[in-house]
């Protein structure tokens, strides 16, 4: 397959910035009107190349700015691990090259008066909320309440009929418990 030209190329991006095709057409090619640029840049949207350019820039614009589940359980587990020691220098001041982080919830500086001197308070997300949510993503729990009934129910039938319903009912049960879907 041959690359695209860089008019091809600024095409494509215009329309990943949401620009109407016609208008980007328009923007990058010689056309005598906007009604041709439309019916043109249509045609250049169905070729296969500028199809699969703009897919890979949706795809790569996707991977940069979505957080994939690996990338939230790392945060989830850096808010979990955190200590405030993480984010203080050698002399117990902090690190202000150290505070790019998730685990951090807030940064409050205060100047006191008598002293003179600005006071910084550094607080950390609870490690609790940081497990449970990684707890979540990783699927190690489910929120939601799960109650198993192990009751056995005794029934007596009188015709032939109802004791094969009964017992195809049984066995019903007895494929959903083994398949994991209960009810």
């Amino acid at each position: 397959m041959r690359l695209i030209t860089q008019q091809m190329e600024n095409f494509c991006l215009d329309i990943l910035k949401e620009i109407p095709a016609g208008e980007a057409y328009f923007a990058h090619y010689k056309v005598k009107s906007m009604a041709v640029a439309d019916v043109c840049a249509s045609k250049l949207l169905r070729t296969t190349k500028i199809a699969k350019r703009i897919k890979g820039l949706r795809a790569k614009a996707e991977g940069e700015t979505i957080a994939d589940l690996r990338e939230a359980c790392q945060i989830s587990t850096a808010i979990m691990r955190a200590k405030v020691s993480d984010f203080l220098d050698d002399t117990g001041k902090i690190d202000k090259t150290k505070l790019d982080s998730h685990a951090i919830q807030s940064i409050d500086e205060q100047l006191v008066a008598g002293r003179q001197s600005i006071v910084t308070k550094l607080r950390l997300h609870s490690p609790l909320d940081g497990l449970e949510k990684l707890a979540k993503l990783k699927k190690w729990y489910d929120s939601g309440l799960v109650f198993n009934d192990n009751r056995t129910i005794i029934i007596n039938v009188k015709d032939k009929e109802t004791k094969e319903i009964m017992e195809g009912m049984a066995e019903r049960t007895k494929e959903m418990e083994i398949g994991g879907d209960n009810v």
